[in-house]
């Protein structure tokens, strides 16, 4: 009797405690199914659905990652109960970004913005003061409001999941970087050369083809996509391997010293020739001459050049006399010899000569698939450079990086890589690649 009276005298207290036993009880089983989800949509939606069935709401919505590339939007955005059609969708995404901006949580009840709801709460999922997004939840039934305890409990549990996604995140990035570096070390007779995408493989088969015989190699392309890497590629998987490499670009000097060090000159040639001195091709004897930026010499030097092709001789500025040397020539342009010889800027017969095999290089934008293995490749060398222990890169900002048009191709995507590296704080994920905005539609 005496248990039973007590009881009755107690009933609101015992029930309400029984109550928060529940939503404890609830609290725990929801983070530890959390914490077994492996797949990171599929974290995210369990995630949204268990906060919106806990909380009694009537829907809700998940923001996560905003991009610092495009104002006002997510890489991660779920709804439960609601979408993109709903007429307060503006109104609601308007809440969400005021969460974010503040770093506060919202509890507006019958907001003036959106009177059909009694209700609506936001939560920011912050990180070592770092907000990564925003959780909303509604309620517009009926006069259902949430509870300040309930508001208390959905933001403790908010901060567990963002803990719960961040740890998923960081381990299926480490394990997503470790995949790609496994392709980075597989073995390739192409060491220096990085690249899986069909376009690549295509000109791999192009070099162990040529790579052996003494035809001539016209490697065009977009500045910044590697051709000499190409042209290296070939000479240090041929039968010439063991001889001499020599590369010249063209443009960097005007044309009287350009013939100098192409087919070098004899002691009074010209004013300042105080000795006879070796051209390029002679010291590229029985090796391989890269010629880069082709395009760019005179018409006058396109003459010997042809020449040289032709009887696979050289004569030094100021001699009468020919050298015969055995030289495998490739050539790279970033520019269209076609549209060149039209414009009556380069010989056509020379271009004949030249273009007996054609490498065409892609851009980084026609070949996204290797962008990755890039990124990563040039993290990995410039936090050994600085000795640094950057992370990774987060898928965000490695869909930025594959998406961007990057016009300087390979060299804009590795500066761009270590000025994150130098930015980045140690054992961190780089999530922001600053990538200039200009080259965002690009």
């Amino acid at each position: 009797m005496l248990i039973q009276k007590i009881m009755k005298e107690h009933e609101t207290e015992l029930k309400v405690s029984k109550n928060q036993e529940t939503l404890l009880n609830q609290f725990y089983e929801i983070t530890q199914h959390l914490n077994l989800i492996q797949d990171f949509d599929v974290l995210l939606e369990t995630a949204l659905d268990r906060l919106v069935g806990l909380s009694e709401a009537d829907g809700g919505i998940l923001c996560l990652y905003n991009s610092r590339a495009t104002p006002d939007s997510w890489e991660y955005q779920m709804y439960n109960n609601f979408s993109t059609d709903d007429e307060e969708h503006t109104a609601l995404m308007d809440t969400v970004i005021e969460t974010f901006n503040k770093k506060e949580g919202l509890n507006l009840k019958q907001p003036h913005f959106a009177p059909q709801f009694n209700n609506i709460i936001t939560f920011p999922l912050i990180m070592r003061n770092n907000i990564l997004g925003v959780i909303l939840l509604f309620s517009k039934h009926g006069s259902h409001y949430f509870s300040e305890k309930m508001f208390n409990l959905m933001n403790a549990l908010c901060n567990q999941i963002v803990v719960i996604v961040e740890n998923i995140r960081h381990t299926n990035l480490t394990k997503s970087h470790a995949i790609i570096r496994e392709e980075l070390s597989a073995t390739s007779s192409y060491t220096n050369i990085i690249g899986k995408s069909e376009k690549i493989q295509e000109i791999f088969q192009v070099i162990e083809k040529i790579k052996d015989t003494p035809t001539t190699v016209l490697i065009e392309g977009p500045s910044g996509t590697g051709k000499e890497l190409i042209a290296r590629a070939i000479h240090y998987t041929s039968n010439r391997r063991n001889k001499k490499f020599i590369a010249q670009y063209c443009g960097a000097l005007p044309e009287t010293l350009l013939e100098s060090e192409l087919f070098g000159h004899v002691k009074g040639a010209f004013t300042g020739a105080a000795y006879d001195k070796k051209g390029l091709f002679e010291v590229a004897d029985t090796g391989t001459f890269f010629l880069d930026e082709i395009a760019d010499i005179s018409l006058s030097t396109q003459a010997k050049l042809l020449r040289f092709l032709q009887e696979g001789e050289i004569k030094r500025v100021g001699s009468t006399k020919t050298t015969k040397v055995d030289v495998r020539v490739i050539c790279a342009t970033n520019v269209s010899l076609d549209e060149r010889v039209k414009m009556g800027e380069f010989r056509l017969d020379l271009y004949y000569r030249l273009n007996v095999i054609k490498i065409k290089m892609p851009a980084l934008k026609e070949r996204k698939s290797d962008t990755p293995l890039l990124a990563i490749h040039f993290l990995d060398k410039y936090n050994k450079k600085m000795n640094k222990k950057t992370l990774g890169i987060t898928d965000e900002a490695m869909k930025y990086l594959t998406n961007c048009g990057w016009p300087g191709n390979i060299r804009q995507l590795e500066n761009e890589i270590e000025r994150a590296v130098t930015l980045a704080e140690n054992d961190s994920f780089r999530r922001c690649i600053q990538v200039h905005r200009a080259y965002r539609n690009a």
